[in-house]
């Protein structure tokens, strides 16, 4: 089966809602688990993101309530420290403010700079 986008989302708010209604159990993990299957195979860095971070603060949160082993954690915690790290300095992914199409084109500066408008009675 190929993963889309929508997929993604939705094993993602699938994984809040349970954790919402039930707090971290087999529930979430199974949700988190098919979410960061299917960012995977979608091969989608920022969607993989959002669900490998998911799943490690689950899993951190999880770990650090039953005094378990703490060596899964770090290993998951350096692959999204690396993922986030590769986004962050893709050129072709993020611009800064400076790049932005909307500055370039006239578009609002910062809000500071402003003026307010006169006051209509």
């Amino acid at each position: 089966m190929v993963s889309t986008p929508g997929e993604v989302d939705r094993l993602l708010d699938a994984a809040d809602e349970s954790t919402a209604r039930s707090g971290l159990g087999p529930d979430t993990e199974a949700a988190v688990g098919r979410a960061v299957a299917a960012a995977r195979e979608l091969a989608d860095p920022g969607r993989l993101l959002h669900a490998l971070g998911r799943a490690t603060l689950n899993l951190a949160l999880a770990r650090f309530a039953d005094g378990g082993d703490l060596t899964e954690v770090r290993d998951r915690a350096e692959e999204v420290v690396t993922l986030a790290g590769g986004l962050l300095t893709d050129p072709d992914r993020y611009r800064n403010a400076g790049q932005c199409s909307g500055l370039q084109a006239g578009g609002e500066g910062p809000r500071w700079e402003g003026r307010q408008a006169r006051a209509v009675p």
